[in-house]
């Protein structure tokens, strides 16, 4: 794994860098061999002929700049070539699809332009997928903080073994091509990203770009170049062009062969598709689904340790939508709701976060308990309703109890464990003013349930058991970004008018 970070914090040139810190500093990062004060003369002197700084054996200026740098992570373990760059593992195919769900249309453009950067010097093609069936990703990007997990669809469900730590530390990690396998790529939410596309990013920011660049080098296989002007480098570069160096290229051709024919390739590309699925590659892809347009089946609202917000989470028709509610950002595309469901479980009709922290899943008779947000299916249990009942919605209230809606007029309260039938009866009895047949409810930050039915929202108060407010759906009531339709209408009618005037 891969990771970019800033050493002491970008301290200025001259900070206090002790002989300690140095000794570690270079054991940490593969330039000694073994953490011992009595060899650090030698170390540095290894250490700054290969980086080009007068060669001292001393912690003069030069050295403590560098080790002041913003660098990677990466262990810098001897080669035994006579590269300047190094490699590590590669693809056997050059047809690679990228996924990234959260990405808003900015986001999109820089990481479009990353990857750009790379195909345009080498036989490789990336495209962007929104969907990630019928064909899984190759890399998966993610924007997360502090502790985080793999995805179910690329890496697995458990947990990174890197912890982002805040801003201005640790940026982003990555990892080496595995057969051709899925790989993560994972960006620290904490940090200040400049968007720009040329590069450049002011003192307080990081160009998203430049780390991006770096970041599919080491997906690619390729590991770090002791050529300050390469992309590969292993200190974070400040106000370059995002273009790859000849020493790049060197190493996407010691690992690829020729880049601009297939000749001589040790290997042929397997990146055709199998006979029974090739005609699909040809289909235009399905329209894009904007959340904007869509009416939820269901919604939820969830906490974890590492999130410092709560997060909603939205589903219509397999699709999943995740907000962070603080920044109310709307993802461009949904992500797959099966994907982060087991093959067993079947179509889920509802999802809440009890105040376990757990996520409760239910289906036609069944309901999961899932950790969050490592998503480990930890009990599978028969629902105890009546028989042939249609379950309406299950949600926990702000009361902390545990509903199951069925029949359009009937509820059963259980116990926190699901184990036990606590009371049951009347929905209009314990709900009084809200529609029997709703068919989701969900706790919202503001403290309300909220009940839906078809196209239409009610806005409940559990504890003076009063109706506030119902209407239309829309999504301004959660304040989500969305354009209000009846304003859209009018001002298209107004300038169908205006052109009509004009004409």
């Amino acid at each position: 794994m891969l990771i970019i970070i800033l050493a002491a914090v970008l301290c200025p040139v001259l900070c206090v860098v002790d002989q300690q810190y140095a000794m570690k500093y270079l054991h940490r990062f593969g330039y000694a061999n073994e953490n011992d004060l009595t060899k650090l003369e030698d170390y540095l002197l290894s250490f700054q002929e290969r980086y080009n700084i007068p060669a001292t054996g001393e912690l003069d200026e030069n050295t403590i700049q560098l080790l002041n740098r913003p660098r990677c992570n990466v262990s810098e373990a001897a080669s035994d070539d006579d590269h300047s760059f190094r490699v590590k593992s590669k693809w056997t195919k050059f047809d690679l699809k990228w996924y990234f769900p959260q990405a808003t249309p900015e986001y999109l453009k820089v990481t479009k332009k990353a990857f750009e950067v790379w195909s345009n010097s080498s036989k490789f093609k990336f495209e962007l997928i929104h969907k990630i069936r019928p064909y899984a990703p190759d890399i998966s990007i993610t924007v997360v903080r502090g502790k985080h997990y793999f995805r179910a669809n690329c890496q697995g469900r458990g947990e990174c073994s890197s912890t982002f730590d805040g801003p201005r530390k640790v940026l982003a990690h990555a990892y080496f091509p595995k057969g051709n396998s899925c790989i993560e790529l994972h960006i620290d939410a904490d940090e200040k990203w400049d968007l720009s596309l040329d590069g450049s990013s002011s003192e307080d920011q990081t160009s998203l770009l430049m780390v991006l660049i770096h970041e599919i080098g080491h997906i690619l296989g390729i590991a770090h170049s002791d050529i300050e002007t390469a992309i590969m480098y292993p200190w974070y570069q400040f106000n370059i062009a995002p273009k790859l160096d000849e020493n790049d290229k060197m190493a996407l051709e010691a690992l690829y062969g020729p880049i601009n024919t297939y000749v001589n390739n040790p290997f042929k590309p397997t990146s055709a598709l199998p006979p029974t699925t090739k005609t699909l590659a040809h289909q235009p892809n399905e329209p894009d689904k904007n959340l904007c347009d869509i009416i939820p089946e269901y919604m939820f609202i969830a906490m974890a340790g590492e999130f410092e917000n709560y997060h909603l989470y939205i589903i219509n028709e397999n699709s999943l939508w995740k907000i962070d509610l603080n920044s109310k950002l709307i993802p461009s595309q949904p992500e797959i709701l099966d994907d982060y469901l087991p093959e067993e479980v079947g179509p889920i009709i509802h999802i809440f976060q009890s105040s376990s922290d757990n996520l409760i899943a239910v289906n036609d008779r069944k309901y999961y308990v899932a950790d969050f947000p490592a998503l480990q299916i930890l009990e599978e249990n028969n629902l105890i309703i009546p028989k042939n009942s249609q379950i309406n919605t299950m949600f926990q209230s702000n009361h902390g109890k545990i509903y199951v809606f069925y029949n359009n007029s009937n509820y059963i309260e259980f116990d926190k464990n699901l184990k036990t039938v606590r009371n049951r009866g009347q929905i209009k009895d314990i709900f009084p003013g809200l529609p029997t047949d709703v068919t989701g409810a969900f706790q919202y930050i503001d403290g309300h349930m909220y009940f839906f039915k078809n196209t239409t929202y009610y806005k409940y108060n559990e504890f003076t058991k009063k109706l506030v407010a119902a209407g239309p759906f829309n999504w301004n009531v959660f304040d989500i970004p969305c354009p209000n339709g009846d304003l859209l209408n009018h001002l298209k009618i107004l300038l169908t008018k205006i052109i009509s005037f004009y004409q």
